[in-house]
Order: structure tokens, then sequence, then C-alpha cells
């Protein structure tokens, strides 16, 4: 069973498609983000990615993270990262994008966005056939942007502040779920901020049960947290959890006038949520 917590404000079946928005900003209580789903290249004692200053850190190459989303062929995406220095600066800095990846046979498509630490050279590569090279003046490290749109045979991507068109290699599969990588580097760093992924395709799901959950009303709370709580089972095997806290400042009732000069510290968001599903498969 794959399970994926999605909570619903930004993932959603919608009327016309798919779309589903990423920034981090909730991470789980070991530090994992739960929009991501790794598929580990090795056993490192320290990790593969974890969410850090609103952020997901990938310290080293070699294993794939790929966003929480059922298989999909024809997609938008948008990307915002940056990049971490290495010491020596004598091999590479950037994101691999992998998309229509199929996760059983470990194969689809690596669009790979990188630079040269040596020469400052900016360069685009599709399943290994370069795109793109452009001499820059210094490496660009900070409010990095990248945006793939794939619709059948043809590629559309904007990068280094250039559009740039190409064709999706032939023989690869029809659908796949979307994943990132660090470019080779031996020591460097790759933090995604924010991913945004949406597709007319509308991938066929099952729900499989709703919950509510009402919180007692401690420390002085007005109205009781309660989390609304939908699983769904996609036809592709993956399942989502969409998860809804709501009781919090939106919803409470107003307050009364008591002639003080109040203050107060309010927080209406959870940030490290924890939610467990038990059952066979568990």
């Amino acid at each position: 069973m794959r399970l994926s917590f999605l909570p619903a404000m930004f993932c959603a079946v919608v009327a016309h498609g798919f779309a589903m928005s990423e920034d981090f900003s909730v991470s789980s209580p070991d530090g994992g983000a739960y929009g991501i789903v790794e598929e580990r290249g090795s056993n490192l004692s320290h990790g593969h990615g974890w969410v850090e200053d609103g952020a997901y850190r990938i310290p080293v190459d070699g294993s794939r993270h790929f966003l929480a989303a059922p298989p999909l062929g024809d997609f938008n995406l948008e990307l915002d990262y940056a990049l971490g220095l290495p010491p020596r600066r004598v091999l590479t800095i950037g994101v691999v994008v992998f998309f229509r990846y199929d996760r059983a046979t470990r194969s689809g498509h690596r669009l790979e966005v990188y630079q040269d630490c040596r020469s400052a050279k900016a360069h685009v590569r599709i399943d290994g056939r370069e795109i793109f090279s452009r001499q820059e003046s210094e490496l660009e490290t900070d409010d990095l942007r990248l945006v793939l749109n794939v619709s059948g045979e043809k590629g559309r991507l904007e990068a280094f502040g250039e559009k740039m068109e190409f064709d999706v290699p032939a023989g690869g599969h029809e659908k796949g779920v979307i994943g990132f990588d660090q470019a080779l580097s031996e020591s460097g760093k790759l933090f995604l901020r924010r991913a945004s992924l949406s597709s007319h395709e509308n991938p066929s799901r099952k729900k499989i049960g709703s919950w509510r959950f009402a919180l007692g009303c401690d420390q002085g709370l007005v109205s009781p947290p309660v989390y609304d709580v939908a699983a769904w089972r996609y036809e592709t095997g993956e399942t989502q959890v969409d998860c809804v806290l709501s009781g919090l400042l939106p919803d409470r009732p107003p307050r009364e006038a008591s002639g003080g000069g109040e203050w107060a510290s309010l927080v209406d968001r959870v940030t490290e949520p924890y939610f467990r599903i038990i059952g066979k498969e568990t």
C-alpha cells in the first residue's frame, strides 16, 4: 500500500483535471515532506531529503524524490528552487526532473537543467541529448525557476531566462510520475522551495471513506479544532489522504468586548500534523 498524505488545500482532482501545489510549509514529525515520495538509491545515515527552513533539501544526488501524485502524461510543472555551491566546484550544480517515470521499472524521461562549476556554462539535456548551452558570467544559485510543459510528443521549457522547445524522445511510457534529483555534484545542495503541478487529465479514483475528529478546547480555545479526513484510492494504486483542519481563527465566534487592552498570540496552522490509518496492511 502506497500512502500519500496530501492536505486537500494543495491537492485536488478538479472539474477539468488535476492540480497540486507543495510549498513545504508542512512537515512530518521526522522532518519529511508529505508531498514527496522518496525512491532511495542508497542507505544514508543522515537521510535523503527533509524539510529545512521552508524548503525541501536534497543533500546528495543518486535518489529520486517524486511528487505524491498519480501518473500523468500531459502536465505543466512550475518549480522554484535554489542551489548550494560545493566547496571544490569541480562538477555541476542543478536539478534533474524525471517525468513519465514508471516506478516499477525505474525508467522514464530525464531532463537535466544544470551549470558547470568550472566554466559557469549553463546546459539543458533531455535523456542525455543537449538542447541548450550558454556561457554565463557567474554561477546562479538563488531564486531559480523552471517551468516545464509536456503535451503529447512535445515539450516546452522555461529555464535560465530562456524559452525552448524539444521533442519528447520516443519509446517511453505513456504516463508516469514526476520527480526530482540533484544534478551530479560531489557535495552541493538542492533546495526545492515550491512545486506546482497541473494537468487536463482527470485520474480516476474511488473514495474509501471519510471521518471527522473533533479535538478538545484546551488552553482557552473557544471552539474545538476539527479534522475532516477523507481517503481515496486511485485506479493506478496510489492512496491519497485529504485532511482539512477547521475550527480555529476563521471559524471562531466574535470576541466579547471586555473593556481591557487585550493581547494574544494566535496560530491557525498546524505545521507538523500526525495522522495514521490502522488496518490490515499496517
